[in-house]
């Protein structure tokens, strides 16, 4: 996350390109890998157009920041596609490892979710 800009150099700054039509876009941050910044936890409730290349959607997705970059640039990783019509997201440690776990909810899909933090 950027801390040091000024508001003016933020209101200017492009953070990242959402690859989905962001109609309810609920997000949360967590510092998911024990580095040095945290995480973007994206959630979509809505599936992405035939023609959009990548993950279908709807689903849960984290966008790392790669370190050195500026503008930051994202690695997206997905967590869920296609299980999770996402309406709400949020991450918490819930088995006491240290690790932020992430937890979510789907309206249209009728479930709540999540997913634990597991060093691979």
């Amino acid at each position: 996350m950027i801390h040091d800009r000024r508001a003016a150099d933020l209101r200017s700054c492009t953070i990242c390109h959402l690859p989905f039509l962001i109609r309810h876009l609920p997000f949360w941050c967590a510092n998911l890998d024990r580095d040095k910044d945290e995480e973007l936890i994206i959630g979509q409730r809505d599936p992405n157009s035939p023609a959009t290349p990548g993950a279908r959607g709807p689903g849960v997705f984290v966008f790392d920041p790669r370190p050195g970059t500026y503008p930051p640039v994202f690695d997206r990783i997905t967590v869920d596609d296609g299980g999770m019509a996402c309406e709400d997201a949020l991450a918490a440690d819930l088995d006491g490892d240290g690790r932020s776990d992430i937890i979510a909810g789907g309206r249209a899909t009728h479930n709540v979710k999540i997913y634990w933090n597991r060093p691979q």
